[in-house]
């Protein structure tokens, strides 16, 4: 019982003391502000403005074939393209997202027959290298940095 008490009593003083006007809850001091994160990089979804941006910055193009009812190009959509980390290689590249369905004729101009399917293109919009399929994300990334390299050139 004495337990019980001190468990009601504790409580009772301690909202009295987060309620009353110079209780604790002026005393608190404001949370800070989580750092900003690196802004994400914006993917483009139209091949013309995609070229121009390429041909104006000087960037190569990578171009991300998929589908909304693909399930691998979902996981590389999570696990590599909306990661953090993905922010700095992906700054450097003219990035171009193109949904298969809606773009049959790019899909088959590029050859992207299986998806998901990262096309790599020069800054003049021809293609450098290109991947078929999810392999993870070191497999993913080190294909993209060693695109980039190819597209370069």
């Amino acid at each position: 019982m004495k337990h019980l008490i001190l468990k009601f009593g504790m409580a009772a003083l301690l909202s009295s003391a987060l309620l009353s006007p110079g209780g604790l809850a002026k005393t608190a001091k404001p949370s800070k502000k989580a750092p900003a994160k690196s802004a994400a990089p914006k993917w483009l979804t139209s091949h013309k403005d995609a070229l121009a941006q390429a041909k104006k910055t000087g960037k190569p193009i990578l171009i991300d074939f998929s589908a909304v009812w693909c399930g691998p190009c979902h996981m590389m959509e999570n696990e590599v393209f909306k990661k953090a980390s993905f922010a700095p290689e992906g700054k450097k590249w003219v990035l171009l997202k193109i949904d298969v369905d809606k773009h049959p004729d790019l899909a088959s101009h590029y050859n992207a027959e299986s998806l998901p399917m990262l096309v790599a293109l020069t800054p003049k919009g021809r293609p450098a290298s290109r991947q078929p399929g999810y392999g993870g994300y070191n497999y993913t990334m080190n294909w993209v940095k060693s695109a980039y390299k190819k597209a370069k050139k």
